[in-house]
């Protein structure tokens, strides 16, 4: 049976992000391999801001915009967006995003990608009368329910510290996950390929030997002659 692996890239409309986010696009278009990027809604009400640009790149290869959360922020007790909300409260946040995806990107989301990975049961709830069909969170999350849960399975980086995760590992956990699984759900933030922070200071340029692994990855992706796919279409499959 043939693998498949899903490219998830997290944070799409971060202002300091479109340098590297544009090379990375450039470069899975250029081997035809199809994407998903998590949309953080509310920086479309930004009307310089480059998610919309980003449209072509989606139409050539079947990609796909997922909503990931509207504000992405953590509460006054660290608690990330939807942690702990309530079916109500969440409800609020997913129809203001799908709301705003679709004036400024003409689609309707389907797949949400909850920030942190984190959310309440309640806004697995309100994702369902949404008519959202897929939840990708935690790893190696799986629930094949009215709501298909498929969470990520390895990831390109560390969150705190943010750290590159080395390319072995994330073989590792591929192989792995093609084993237990089948497919490979691979996290990326764009900011794991920047030069480091200084203090507060976020940098956009791109760190040519962090942005090497990205290269990498996708050389041993290839080599392996995975399935490349989106949320929406691996959920026709079950």
């Amino acid at each position: 049976m043939e693998n498949k692996v899903i490219i998830r890239i997290d944070d799409i409309g971060r202002k300091v992000y479109p340098i590297v986010i544009k090379q990375m696009l450039e470069e899975l278009n250029k081997r035809e391999i199809p994407f998903t990027l998590g949309v953080i809604a509310c920086e479309l009400e930004d009307k310089s801001n480059y998610i919309v640009s980003l449209k072509e790149f989606t139409t050539k290869n079947k990609s796909e915009f997922a909503l990931h959360g509207y504000y992405h922020k953590k509460d006054a007790n660290e608690n990330p967006e939807f942690k702990v909300l309530s079916k109500e409260d969440a409800r609020k946040l997913i129809q203001k995003g799908k709301k705003i995806m679709q004036e400024k990107l003409e689609i309707v989301p389907t797949t949400f990608i909850p920030p942190w990975n984190s959310a309440s049961p309640e806004t697995k709830e309100a994702l369902i009368e949404e008519r959202f069909t897929i939840f990708s969170g935690n790893k190696d999350e799986f629930d094949k329910s009215k709501l298909l849960s498929i969470g990520y399975n390895t990831a390109t980086a560390t969150f705190q510290p943010h750290v590159l995760v080395a390319l072995t590992q994330i073989k590792e956990d591929c192989e792995k996950s093609f084993e237990n699984r089948g497919y490979c759900v691979i996290m990326i933030h764009p900011q794991d390929y920047l030069i480091d922070d200084v203090g507060d200071q976020h940098k956009q340029d791109i760190d040519s030997e962090k942005y090497k692994q990205f290269i990498h990855l996708l050389d041993y992706l290839e080599h392996k002659k995975v399935h490349f796919t989106t949320f929406s279409e691996m959920a026709k499959k079950f």
